[in-house]
């Protein structure tokens, strides 16, 4: 029982909106200008310098996080060229602190002279200076800075990190991996997206995120459960037909559904390419309805062609509709809406729609496939 009133809960959410800067995961992109560059160059040969003057095992007791931004003798000032060639690396490289990157690299640099390998931590320090950098991002970014300034810091930690022994997860065989990420991670289920104004738009799973931060042990986990997670596993896309009775002269349904289209080709759009290279089945689940009997030309022009794009190594669609009553119409538009280059398939599991199974044998006699139905069917 919730004893406190709508003012007073409102003034509490308020109270926790205000205490965090409205702005800290934005990063303008003129957030690094010239003379954080030129800060930054002097720390960063500054560093490889003192690398190069200290034996290894003095490496151990150097200070990451006070090296010295003046610029020494030994380098001469950094040209305008230089330091534009660093802003523009520094601004289209993903990196959420350029001044962390110093201190994310003697993280991983101390971690390979122990022996450790070096593990991303993305924790929020200062809020009004967002994330800290990840040590595979300062990585990422030496290995452009360090021809453009002359220095070898990413050359130093890779040829280290190759005497470091592997984590011991990366010591298993594969197949005994598999079988870790099998229980540790989620069970495979299918990932959802829907446009609907019910449903707002969203990629649903329950991947919990203390169980995905093994990802940020390496670059070959991460590689290793990207596959695991989304290898033959199918993506749902779930469209959500209205409930009123179909009106040829106020076209509810085809408005409802049409609207659909673009919020989800945007939410697709946002999963990696690498990830959408991955699945090869998609799952067209149209849910909560009564489909008109005429399809309208709002309804026709919605095209799947965008949607099917997103997926270069997609074989297979299956066409689910357990909750409504699906209409020979809509049966044809879903038929002439899928390339004959795709296996289609259908799940007739609702009573309603196996009347439909003649009418759809018949359309799809044309289609070269050798299995109409799911197994079992």
């Amino acid at each position: 029982m919730d004893l406190l009133g709508p003012r007073c809960r409102d003034r509490r959410n308020l109270s926790r909106v205000l205490s965090i800067p409205h702005n800290f995961t934005r990063r303008p992109p003129d957030v690094f200008d010239a003379q954080d560059a030129r800060h930054l160059i002097a720390k960063l040969q500054n560093l490889d310098s003192l690398l190069q003057s200290l034996p290894l095992d003095g490496h151990s007791k150097v200070d990451f996080n006070n090296v010295p931004c003046s610029q020494g003798d030994e380098h001469p000032s950094p040209t305008a060229k230089v330091n534009e060639a660093v802003v523009r690396c520094v601004q289209e490289t993903p990196v959420r602190r350029s001044e962390g990157i110093i201190q994310a690299y003697g993280k991983a640099y101390s971690a390979a002279i122990a022996g450790r390998v070096f593990m991303n931590q993305t924790h929020i320090v200062d809020f009004s200076l967002g994330r800290e950098c990840t040590c595979s991002e300062a990585l990422a970014a030496l290995h452009l800075l360090d021809p453009i300034i002359g220095t070898t810091l990413a050359l130093r930690l890779v040829t280290l990190n190759d005497t470091v022994s592997p984590f011991p997860l990366l010591r298993l065989p594969a197949e005994l991996r598999l079988h870790v990420y099998s229980f540790y991670l989620p069970s495979k289920q299918s990932f959802i997206v829907t446009g609907s104004s019910r449903t707002p738009g969203r990629i649903s799973h329950n991947a919990l995120r203390s169980q995905m931060n093994i990802m940020l042990v390496s670059q070959q986990i991460a590689s290793e459960i990207r596959r695991f997670c989304y290898m033959d596993r199918p993506l749902v896309v779930s469209f959500v037909i209205a409930l009123k009775p179909f009106n040829p002269d106020i076209p509810d349904h085809a408005h409802h559904l049409h609207d659909q289209f673009q919020p989800i080709c945007k939410i697709i759009e946002t999963i990696s390419p690498n990830t959408r290279a991955m699945f090869k089945i998609l799952v067209l689940d149209f849910k909560f309805g009564r489909p008109p009997v005429v399809i309208p030309e709002t309804i026709r022009s919605c095209t799947f062609a965008e949607i099917f794009a997103q997926f270069p190594n997609l074989e297979k669609i299956l066409v689910t509709s357990d909750s409504v009553i699906l209409s020979l119409p809509m049966v044809k538009w879903l038929i002439s809406s899928v390339p004959v280059t795709f296996h289609l398939e259908w799940d007739l599991r609702h009573p309603t729609i196996l009347s439909l199974r003649e009418d759809i044998d018949a359309l799809m006699e044309n289609r070269q496939i050798t299995q109409k139905y799911p197994e079992g069917h």
